[in-house]
């Protein structure tokens, strides 16, 4: 037994020393085939179209800074409002913003606007970084593309933010209006309750 195992690792060893007594022999094959494949893989390299990146890090404001009509709100209850800054950054009100005021449309010859917001979505990233500061890259076939995306976004964060507040506002006053009325009907209900007696 053995034996047997001892003769089946001679044929290996021989047959790896053969195998590279062929290579040795035809080495100008091997290096025909190892300088081709380098100019293939250089001209693949400079075929493609390089991706650029533009970065943006920001930190949301605390619920202290915010505006009382918003930090009030059931959406940012938390202290930290990094990840509802996060979630308006992915949102699609933001992406179709972000779309329209930059004009991806046309920078990404999207026939609809699904499209675009699609390659857009594939080429931004988010993050929550350790210190609550959040970081948008984006991925453009130019510089200046991926700043004006990467600032895009922002603005659209910021736009948003605003109708958010407005909206807050909106419904509070409302809120309010609302109970002024019925505030003031029941204090003339009373005056004529009064005037009855």
């Amino acid at each position: 037994m053995k034996q047997g195992r001892g003769h089946q690792l001679d044929e290996v060893e021989w047959d790896v020393g053969n195998i590279v007594r062929r290579l040795v022999a035809k080495r100008s094959t091997l290096l025909i085939f190892l300088l081709a494949g380098a100019i293939v893989g250089m001209g693949i390299a400079l075929l493609l179209s390089p991706w650029f990146k533009a970065e943006v890090v920001f930190l949301p404001p605390k619920n202290a800074d915010l505006p009382a009509s918003l930090s009030g709100s059931s959406l940012l209850r938390s202290e930290d409002t990094s990840d509802t800054y996060l979630g308006m950054l992915m949102s699609r009100t933001v992406a179709e913003d972000v779309v329209d005021h930059a004009g991806l449309m046309k920078e990404y010859k999207a026939i609809t606007r699904t499209q675009a917001k699609n390659v857009l979505s594939a080429n931004s990233n988010f993050l929550v970084n350790k210190n609550s500061l959040i970081v948008v890259d984006v991925k453009a076939k130019t510089p200046q593309l991926a700043a004006k995306i990467a600032d895009a976004y922002l603005d659209a964060l910021y736009r948003l933010n605003g109708e958010m507040v407005a909206s807050a506002s909106f419904h509070r006053r409302e809120f309010f209006e609302q109970q002024l009325d019925q505030q003031k009907n029941a204090l003339a209900q009373a005056e004529l309750d009064m005037k009855k007696t």
